[in-house]
């Protein structure tokens, strides 16, 4: 049986993405990816209760870890049949001031947001199966990113931003605009390299969608505003939209047979749309791939 695997899926735009492809893809496995075991699986009931599909399952996996992300690999790999046909790169953070570091030694923002899903998409590609397809999610936040010259300094995570400068943007806000603008160099040059493989790999920004778990290091009071005021204030605003509006466009892009063909492209608010110039940069997209495959340990023929 095909898999569909989708990271971040027991709540949020995770959970409603996994919601809808239950019920476009009857026909498939369907892995949710989750951090929190317990959360995972009660999400997992949850929608094979209001699909009736019965092979939507729950595996953990912590992206902030290199070797949490190699024993979901493993588990995968046991289960009968592990031909992947979709990888859905969904889940994020964003960090408080303080410069917290994974157990990998990275800085946690990046180790996400990042370096996992990079991980992760690479350990899968010998189950990859003909014409399957790769999403990492992004943010609008790319647009961010200033200062093209200084650029390639800023993936190694050593060299990450550790205090902020005058002028510039809050320090969480930095970390994450610089990891969400990895996730689409990385779709761009990943989209190349997969290509004579007919695999398709797109980077979807949902939109603005509060409620998620996306805030979840950041203090009470924002975590107040992002789960209660500002969910109740999307359904009024053009400017946010609902979980569901979100999970529905991500899983369209992946899915729907209108995008089947789409490859390299920046899906933003429900079209086509571009990303910011630095995105494009081949030579970014390069340094940032050989900096994560050094960082992961990957050799230089993970591809295979």
């Amino acid at each position: 049986m095909k898999t569909i695997i989708i990271t971040g899926a027991n709540r949020g735009i995770g959970f409603h993405c996994a919601l809808r492809a239950a019920q476009m893809q009857p026909d498939r496995r369907i892995v949710l990816a989750c951090r929190n075991p317990a959360a995972g699986e009660l999400a997992a009931q949850k929608i094979r209760a209001l699909t009736g599909h019965g092979h939507v399952i729950s595996l953990p996996i912590d992206l902030a870890s290199l070797p949490s992300v190699q024993r979901f690999v493993d588990l995968l790999q046991d289960l009968q049949d592990p031909a992947v046909e979709a990888l859905i790169n969904n889940a994020g953070i964003l960090v408080n001031e303080k410069n917290e570091l994974t157990e990998d030694g990275f800085e946690k923002t990046f180790a996400t947001n990042h370096l996992g899903p990079f991980y992760l998409t690479l350990l899968l590609s010998a189950h990859y199966d003909t014409g399957a397809r790769i999403i990492f999610v992004t943010s609008e936040a790319h647009h961010l990113v200033r200062h093209s010259s200084t650029i390639p300094s800023l993936y190694a995570s050593a060299n990450l931003p550790t205090s902020n400068q005058k002028n510039e943007q809050p320090l969480w806000m930095r970390r994450y605009a610089i990891s969400k603008l990895c996730n689409i160099l990385t779709a761009y040059k990943l989209s190349e390299l997969l290509a004579d493989r007919n695999i398709r790999v797109n980077a979807c920004n949902p939109g603005l969608t509060p409620g998620t778990g996306l805030i979840d290091g950041r203090s009470a009071w924002a975590r107040f505003k992002w789960q209660y005021l500002m969910p109740a204030a999307a359904l009024f605003s053009g400017n946010m939209i609902t979980k569901s509006v979100a999970g529905d466009r991500l899983a369209e892009l992946a899915f729907s047979s209108q995008m089947q063909y789409l490859t390299g492209v920046y899906y933003s608010n429900g079209r086509l749309g571009l990303s910011s110039k630095d995105s494009y940069n081949r030579t970014y997209q390069e340094d940032l791939w050989n900096e994560s495959i050094s960082l992961t340990g990957l050799p230089l023929n993970a591809l295979r």
